[in-house]
């Protein structure tokens, strides 16, 4: 049985740990897209940790943040009052449709079969013309690169349960998954972000 992610062990100094290891550069690709949100717009905010991007979506969006980390949901708090929501994504349900669902640091979490499923439930709960916007890893080539993905995925399998053994290609499974890349930016140090619609809603 799938035992899921826990972060709470690592809530306290994970932003302090990202700040030694990337400096501010996690926090500054996560804001890459989100000037493309309309206003209004109902968002849903996948494991989006301690909250640092509430601060940078709009001011009259309604916004639902999920995390299954009860320590990282109260940091987030503190940043602004929104629908906070503490369950594992693969087991909540909702009958609510979305017009943009953003993934910041979330989806390297899962190992394939669970990333798919992801991806997947994240196509249901989307509106037919909304957007999913990817905030994420990927390998460069580098081998630098590599020893740091592997370092970090090993880190988290052991602070937090990490249920990947190794980073995925997040966006390939992204497209297999029925979704067309409309935006794409990479960042030199092996971060992404990327804007989709479902195939089929241009």
């Amino acid at each position: 049985m799938r035992q899921p992610n826990n972060f709470n062990f690592v809530a306290p100094f994970y932003r302090w740990l990202s700040l030694m290891v990337y400096g501010r550069k996690l926090e500054a690709v996560q804001h890459t897209h989100l000037n493309l949100i309309e206003p209004g717009a109902n968002i849903l905010v996948l494991g989006g940790g301690s909250g640092e991007i509430l601060n940078h979506l709009p001011a009259d969006s309604h916004i639902t943040f999920l995390d299954l980390s009860e320590a990282m949901l109260d940091q987030a708090k503190k940043k602004r009052r929104v629908h906070f929501v503490h369950a594992d994504f693969l087991q909540w349900e909702s009958t609510e449709h979305f017009d943009c669902i953003i993934t910041p640091f979330f989806l390297d979490c899962f190992a394939p079969d669970d990333l798919q499923t992801a991806i997947q439930k994240i196509k249901v709960l989307l509106q037919p013309d909304g957007r999913l916007i990817v905030v994420d890893f990927y390998h460069d080539g580098r081998r630098t690169t590599g020893f740091l993905l592997r370092l970090m995925h090993l880190f988290f399998r052991w602070t937090a349960n990490l249920s990947s053994g190794k980073l995925q290609d997040i966006h390939a499974t992204v497209l297999q998954e029925g979704f067309f890349c409309i935006e794409k930016q990479e960042e030199r140090g092996s971060t992404f972000s990327a804007v989709y619609i479902r195939s089929g809603d241009e």
